[in-house]
C-alpha cells in the first residue's frame, strides 16, 4: 500500500463485496471475471444480476469502484449482482486470449459472456428471471450482439454499440483493429463482405425481444451514432420497447456531468421498469427541478 487518500471511503460509504471467480467457455477456455455481491447480501438469497462489459475490447475490467459507465455502487445499494466478464478479447490472458477475435469477432466472446452468467447462477446469486445487460463502446457492442442471440435478458442499455461493421468501417475514425478481426477492408476487390457482415448485430436484430435503450454522444468519431439509430430504428419496427438518446456534444466519452448522471438515471429506471417493477426516482444535480417516480409498467 502506497497511499491512504482512500481510507474513509469505506467509512463513509456501503461498498459491495467484489471477488474473482472463473468458470469455462464453450471451448472449455478457462475465463474469468469479476463478481460484485449486493450490498447486505444474504447468502442463499437470489438477487437480479447486471451483466456489464468492458470496452476496448482490448481491455480488462480490475478490481476497484466503476465510474459514470458503470458506477457498480449504485447499482449493488439497488439490490443488484453484477458481473464484469473479461471475455475473449480481453488483455491480461495472453496472446491467444486476446487474438481469439482475429478473423471473427464474435467467435466465442459472446459465449463467455452467457456461460459467466450461468456460473454466477449456478452460484446461487443471480435470479435467472432478472437478468440486465449493459455496456459501452466494445462493452455496446457485446449488448448489440446479446439482445440478437438471446431473450434470457429482462432489460438492455446499449451505450455507443455497433450494429453494422460494413458501414462502421467508413463512419469511424478508427479502422486498424477492424481489418484484421474480418481479414480485409470491405472496399478491396473480394472484400471479405460475409465476414463483416456475419459478425454484426443488425444481421440477427429480427431475433430481438429485450427491451434496450441506446445511448450515444452527437459528436462521437468512434463509434457514431449511426450505429445506434440502425439498431434502435430496427428495434421499433420490430414492435421491441426501445429509446434513443443521444447527447449533445459528447464525444465517445461523455464528459459532461449532467450527462453521466443522465445515463445512470434512465439506464436504472429502465432496468427497475422491465426487471424489478420498482419506481425509480431520478437523483438530480443540485439546483435542478425533482423528478417525479416513474411508474413500474412494462409499456414502451
Amino acid at each position: 500500500q502506497v497511499t491512504h487518500v482512500y481510507d474513509n471511503t469505506a467509512k463513509e460509504f456501503a461498498l459491495p463485496r467484489q471477488e474473482r471467480i472463473q468458470w469455462k467457455g464453450a471451448d472449455g477456455v478457462t475465463v474469468e471475471g469479476l463478481l460484485y455481491y449486493p450490498i447486505d447480501h444474504q447468502p442463499g438469497r437470489k438477487y437480479p444480476l447486471a451483466v456489464h462489459t468492458h470496452g476496448g475490447p482490448a481491455s480488462a475490467d480490475k478490481f476497484g469502484f466503476g465510474s459514470w459507465s458503470s458506477y457498480v455502487p449504485v447499482l449493488t445499494g439497488m439490490g443488484y449482482a453484477v458481473l464484469k466478464p473479461n471475455y475473449r478479447g480481453s488483455t491480461g490472458y495472453g496472446n491467444a486470449f486476446l487474438r481469439n477475435m482475429v478473423g471473427h469477432y464474435f467467435d466465442q466472446a459472446h459465449l463467455d459472456v452467457m456461460n459467466g452468467v450461468d456460473h454466477v447462477i449456478k452460484m446461487g446469486v443471480a435470479d435467472p428471471e432478472k437478468l440486465v445487460k449493459m455496456g459501452w463502446s466494445a462493452g455496446g457492442h457485446m449488448t448489440n450482439r446479446i439482445i440478437t442471440f438471446t431473450d434470457r435478458f429482462k432489460a438492455a442499455s446499449s451505450g455507443a454499440g455497433a450494429a453494422n461493421w460494413i458501414s462502421m468501417y467508413a463512419q469511424s475514425d478508427q479502422r486498424h483493429y477492424r481489418t484484421p478481426w474480418f481479414g480485409g477492408t470491405p472496399w478491396e476487390k473480394a472484400a471479405p463482405i460475409d465476414k463483416y457482415w456475419n459478425d454484426s448485430p443488425l444481421k440477427y436484430v429480427a431475433n430481438v425481444k429485450t427491451p434496450t435503450i441506446f445511448l450515444v454522444g452527437e459528436e462521437d468519431p468512434r463509434v457514431p451514432p449511426a450505429q445506434s439509430v440502425e439498431m434502435y430504428q430496427a428495434l421499433k419496427h420490430n414492435g421491441v420497447p426501445t429509446h434513443l438518446y443521444m447527447a449533445p456534444r459528447e464525444p465517445h466519452g461523455w464528459s459532461e456531468l449532467r450527462h453521466q448522471l443522465f445515463k445512470i438515471n434512465v439506464e436504472l429506471e429502465w432496468f427497475e421498469k422491465h426487471v424489478t417493477g420498482r419506481p425509480y426516482t431520478w437523483t438530480v444535480a443540485p439546483g435542478d427541478a425533482p423528478r417525479a417516480p416513474a411508474r413500474p409498467t412494462t409499456s414502451q
